[in-house]
Order: structure tokens, then C-alpha cells, then sequence
């Protein structure tokens, strides 16, 4: 099993202004903790191709397998669980980095799980799956796998419009099926 390292602010709340607008802002939206944190990170194995990477991945992606699947790989989260009402999503990287390379981020879908709560009586609680990478190289965006694609949700929980940086359709509604009414 890799190191898997949180970075110090991985679940602190940070200042992201930009501009002159002071924000603050979560970086980890989410009640679990390190070690439940490794397990969503390890899960990233079970994306398609991960475990045996196809000579079509880019060479980024088979790095972070290659950590993954190392017993002495290091893999950082430098991000928790956030941006959970629009594209959920963890951001890891694999040091050093090259001077063009960007983190990962990993898009994440809520898989419902059967269970008993503490008193016992049947509830449902989900575990956060992996669906998704994207990376930046040379200011290229980089996605596996190779179908993957991102949509943003509006506020209301509708599709809005296609991104080309980071969203996830395993957090996107299936479309709606409209029917012709006269």
C-alpha cells in the first residue's frame, strides 16, 4: 500500500481572494476522516484502466497508478472532499511535481450503501466512488478515463453547460425525458 500524506491544510478552511473580494472557503466538506480518506484515495484504483494502464493513458495518469499500486509510492491530498454542491471532487498529488504539472483532481460519485445505524433500525448511509481524473500538463487538460466527461450543475440541481475543467457526470442528473404535450 502507498503513503498516502494529508498536507497541513487538507481540511481547513482557507482564503481563496481573488481580486479584492476576501473568500473562505472549505477544503474538506465532509465528516470522514484520514482513514477513511485513504480508502476513497485507494479506490481510485478501481477506476477503468487504472490497475493496467492501457499505452493510450497519458503519462501523468500512469504515474499516479504507478504510486497507487506501489507498496513505497507517495500520493499527498492536498484537498479533501469539497465543492460537494457542484462538482465533488478530492485533489491528490504524486511529488515531485514537474514545474508544468498540476495536482490531480478526482471526481467523485455517492454509491448508497445498505446498513444498521447504532439503534439498529435499517438506514442508508454512501461511500464516495471514484469516476473520474483530470490533470493539467502544460496547461493542457488531461482527463481518464478516456469518456470521461464533466457538466456543472446549476442551483437548482439542473445541467447546466459543458466544462472543460472540472466536473464530473457522476454528479450530474440523468436527462429528463420530455414528452410532447397538446
Amino acid at each position: 500500500m502507498p503513503d498516502i500524506q494529508f498536507s497541513s491544510n487538507w481540511n481547513k478552511q482557507v482564503d481563496i481572494s481573488y481580486s479584492k473580494t476576501p473568500k473562505l472557503v472549505q477544503n474538506h466538506e465532509s465528516g470522514l476522516n484520514e482513514e477513511d480518506m485513504r480508502a476513497v484515495v485507494l479506490k481510485i484504483l478501481d477506476i477503468e484502466g487504472m490497475r493496467a494502464p492501457p499505452p493510450s493513458m497519458h503519462q501523468r495518469f500512469k504515474d499516479l497508478s504507478a504510486r497507487l499500486l506501489s507498496s513505497n509510492g507517495v500520493v499527498s491530498v492536498v484537498k479533501g472532499i469539497h465543492q460537494r454542491d457542484t462538482d465533488v471532487h478530492i485533489t491528490i498529488n504524486i511529488p515531485p511535481m514537474g514545474q508544468h504539472d498540476a495536482g490531480f483532481e478526482v471526481f467523485l460519485r455517492a454509491q448508497d450503501r445498505p446498513n444498521s445505524n447504532s439503534s439498529g433500525s435499517p438506514g442508508i448511509q454512501f461511500d464516495y466512488v471514484p469516476v473520474g481524473i483530470t490533470t493539467k500538463t502544460s496547461g493542457l487538460l488531461q482527463k481518464w478515463p478516456a469518456g470521461f466527461v464533466y457538466t456543472k450543475r446549476d442551483d437548482h440541481g439542473g445541467i447546466g453547460r459543458t466544462r472543460g475543467s472540472s466536473f464530473s457526470v457522476g454528479n450530474s442528473a440523468p436527462p429528463k425525458i420530455l414528452e410532447n404535450v397538446k
